[in-house]
């Protein structure tokens, strides 16, 4: 994960917003995600995809 930090959720203004992850996870991956730092995507991407999802209200950006 970037060191980066997250933005501010479009929706409900929440800082609590995670990076969506989008390919084949590695085991670092999976434990950022049980964490609760990580949501997983799909594996294929095809098309534009949402990078962010609020921890919040729940919706990807």
């Amino acid at each position: 994960m970037s060191e980066k930090e997250n933005p501010v959720c479009i929706y409900c203004n929440s800082k609590k917003v995670i990076p969506i992850f989008y390919g084949y996870p590695t085991s670092k991956d999976y434990q950022e995600y049980e964490k609760g730092n990580l949501k997983f995507g799909e594996t294929l991407v095809f098309g534009p995809k949402p990078n962010w999802h609020c921890k919040k209200c729940g919706r990807s950006f």
